[in-house]
């Protein structure tokens, strides 16, 4: 594992306490005050030092670090400007106005200035001012900037002077004192230093640049800066852990019989092939007892053909483990809620993939959905060595890892990524439970820092407390998504892939799904992607349960991990396995842009939960409380709850527009047909809020035919899911006891 090389001067980064407390929440900027290592009186850090540590995602020398603190804004990093601009120290007055013409240009007066009104009112003049207006001047320039000159400046002058003057106060900038009451400080690096507080609301004054590197200098012998090398050093030094071998290969399946056999015997295939005696486990919710017959049949010739044990869930199974748990006074209402499928609902994979965390509870997996076969394939791109890939707050940068290729056809896709011999669970087992730092020593050859917007991550990975509680790998064959929407979003070399021509770009939209989606090396990741085609889980311990109902099980899975279990990880790592589904799938075009009008249900509860607050601790006390959050929020009136969900919608889709527009910027709005796509989306997405049920989901609104009755629905859902998070740590361990008198979710399949 090589560090930063040669004769170059150590790097460093600001911690996560830095970057935490410096941050602030709720529009308040805290002081950092410090005790030099060599002692003497506590030092307030100098705010140009602050702004620097907080806006560089990248290691610096302590001059680098200094020349950025005087010029104020980020240098020699690939984001510039606009980066430095978002993160740095401009949020007064001028984005105030920018963002205000932005977004007059756009939408124009005709949409009131009554609606703008509302939403300051409601979110305050910050997120009134940084949701109202973030659209970008493309949009503007199309429509003209008659529209939004008037209502822009007039808007934005009068949110971003007044909002401009009160963050310079709270940021401790250096016209004076700062307000009492808007100014918290943080101790760092000293027990107890009585000047604190004086420190603390003590007029800032500018400092010379030798002065700033005193500082920089004295915080990095405080061990308050991360440097590189010791970082690197960290991970070579982490020591072995033995741990045990993948025990399952699980699957959930429903009304797919042939296929899930299919898979079911690719993956018992591989593991004779490569010695391993593994098992097999697949949960099935099919309704009609002759296709679950089918299965079983198809899974017994699997176990008899490749000499492996599989284990078969049905709804029998669950009713009885179920009644089971009620008999011993375990949180039966709550497991019938996991576990069960809605009967409207055309697919509930969350509830068979609780199943499954119950029936293999304290063991290490790999699940796989039922239309994967285990066939493995490398990235075209593949080296050694690990990369760290994160991002920061509640916006779409640094969001999925992966490379894509794209192909005509099938044939293509399979002649472009020939078969390798790989044993499918030696990659997850190499990481899997692992520490970060553990991970990277394995990994070998360089460690990719490039990406790791993250500091807590950071010092995760060098306190070596964080861990790998998922892995992933890639897929070739059908890209297993419902909409080509997000294809237009892709950045660096894989949107180069996709806009090289016309003629791919629009083939990939619509004839053909064929993609090859795989990282390049081994990538830790913080968890703001998930796709659970093939995922490996450590779930030796406590991890969080699914939501049985919606598509989007997955994407609730991951931010409830992130959001309970501070030091749990995703790894993913450079291999694909092929994605064959039951029925030839295409895409509609049109779905780009329609996909903007509505959320799905994982989405509103997303919000529901990212609305929590939750104190980082044990996992366990995390999931109660967030639960516990959760069924406070099912308790309020309808009114308010559907106040809360369009605040909430409108924050997220406000987030994900200024991406978007940020794209068109980025790219010129180069290729037109790309453009086009992109524009027609954001049309759709922002004509969408303003409808009244804008923050009710899609498949409730279907399913019901009345908005009202959906909200209702909508309520239950976030209160039972409240319900599972308090109760699941109880039903696992109920799981456990049951199992061991003989009560399983999963009964043997006798081999044919």
């Amino acid at each position: 594992m090589s560090g930063s090389g040669g004769d170059d001067p150590r790097r460093y980064r600001a911690r996560r306490i830095i970057q935490a407390e410096l941050g602030g929440s709720d529009g308040v900027r805290q002081v950092l005050v410090y005790a030099p290592a060599g002692g003497g009186a506590p030092r307030r850090v100098a705010p140009e030092i602050a702004r620097a540590l907080v806006g560089a995602d990248r290691f610096r020398t302590l001059a680098e670090h200094t020349a950025a603190a005087l010029a104020g804004q980020e240098q020699g990093q690939e984001r510039g400007q606009e980066r430095g601009h978002e993160q740095g120290q401009e949020r007064g007055p001028e984005r105030g106005h920018a963002q205000g013409q932005e977004r007059g240009q756009e939408r124009g007066p005709e949409r009131g200035p009554e609606r703008g009104h509302a939403q300051g009112q409601e979110r305050g003049q910050e997120r009134g001012h940084e949701q109202g207006q973030e659209r970008g001047p493309e949009r503007g320039q199309e429509r003209g900037p008659e529209r939004g000159q008037e209502r822009g400046q007039a808007r934005g002058q009068e949110r971003g002077q007044g909002q401009g003057q009160e963050q310079r106060q709270a940021r401790g900038g250096t016209e004076g004192p700062n307000s009492a009451d808007a100014v918290e400080h943080a101790v760092v690096g000293g027990s107890d230093l009585p000047r604190a507080s004086q420190l603390a609301r003590s007029q800032v004054v500018e400092v010379s640049g030798p002065e700033l590197l005193r500082q920089l200098s004295e915080l990095a012998a405080a061990g308050l800066l991360l440097e590189r090398g010791a970082l690197v050093r960290s991970c070579a030094e982490a020591p072995p852990q033995a741990l045990s071998p993948i025990a399952w290969v699980a699957m959930p399946t429903r009304d797919r019989p042939a296929v899930a056999a299919r898979a079911t015997a690719s993956a018992l295939a591989n593991a004779r092939e490569h010695g391993r005696r593994v098992q097999a486990l697949v949960m099935d919710d099919s309704e009609d007892p002759r296709v679950r017959a089918t299965c079983v049949e198809g899974l017994a010739a699997a176990s008899s053909e490749y000499g492996l044990p599989v284990h078969y869930g049905d709804t029998w199974t669950k009713s009885r483990f179920i009644a089971a748990l009620e008999g011993i006074g375990a949180p039966a209402d709550s497991a019938r809620f996991a576990l069960r499928t809605s009967p409207d609902a055309a697919a509930c994979p969350g509830a068979n993939r609780n199943a499954i965390l119950l029936a293999t509870h304290g063991a290490r997996l790999l699940g796989i959905d039922d239309d994967i076969v285990c066939t493995p394939a490398r990235s075209p791109l593949y080296q050694p060595g690990a990369r760290v890939f994160s991002g920061v707050g509640a916006g779409y940068t640094n969001y999925n890892p992966a490379e894509f290729w794209f192909y005509g056809d099938r044939a293509a896709t399979l002649a472009d990524n020939p078969a390798v011999d790989l044993d499918v669970l030696r990659p997850h087992e190499q990481v899997l439970g692992r520490s970060l730092a553990g991970c990277i020593a394995d990994a070998g050859g360089e460690l990719d820092l490039g990406e790791a917007l993250d500091p807590a991550m950071l010092d995760h990975i060098d306190d070596q407390s964080g861990r790998v509680l998922a892995s992933f790998y890639g897929s070739y064959g059908d890209i297993g998504w419902y909409s080509p929407t997000w294809l237009a979003f892709l950045e660096g070399r894989s949107r180069e892939r996709l806009v090289a021509s016309p003629e791919i770009y629009l083939r990939s939209c619509d004839a053909s799904r064929e993609v090859l989606r795989v990282v390049d090396r081994v990538t830790l990741n913080d968890g703001r992607y998930c796709q659970t085609a093939v995922i490996g889980f450590d779930n030796r311990d406590l991890l969080p349960p699914f939501i049985p109902l919606g598509r989007y099980e997955d994407g609730v899975f991951r931010l409830t991990l992130r959001t309970c279990f501070q030091r749990g990880y995703f790894a993913y790592l450079p291999y694909a396995l092929l994605h064959d589904p039951q029925d030839p799938r295409g895409f509609n075009r049109q779905d780009i842009h329609r996909t903007g009008s509505w959320v799905r249900i994982g989405e509103v509860i997303n919000q529901c939960i990212l609305a929590q607050r939750v104190s980082m601790g044990d996992p366990r006390d995390a999931l109660g409380a967030l639960g516990r959050g959760l069924i406070d929020l099912a308790r309020s009136p309808v009114g308010e709850l559907r106040g809360f969900l369009q605040r909430r919608v409108w924050e997220q889709k406000s987030r994900y527009l200024e991406h978007l527009c940020g794209l068109l910027r980025r790219y010129g709005r180069r290729p037109a047909v790309w453009a086009a796509d992109v524009s027609a989306h954001i049309d759709q997405c922002a004509a969408s809020l303003e409808g009244p049920d804008s923050m009710i989901p899609r498949e409730f609104l279907i399913a019901e035919g009345d908005p009202e009755r959906a909200l209702l629905r909508t309520r239950r859902l976030v209160g039972d899911l409240g319900r599972l998070f308090v109760d699941w740590p109880a039903i696992v361990e109920a799981a456990e006891l049951l199992r061991e008198r003989g009560v399983r979710l999963a009964e043997p399949v006798v081999p044919a």
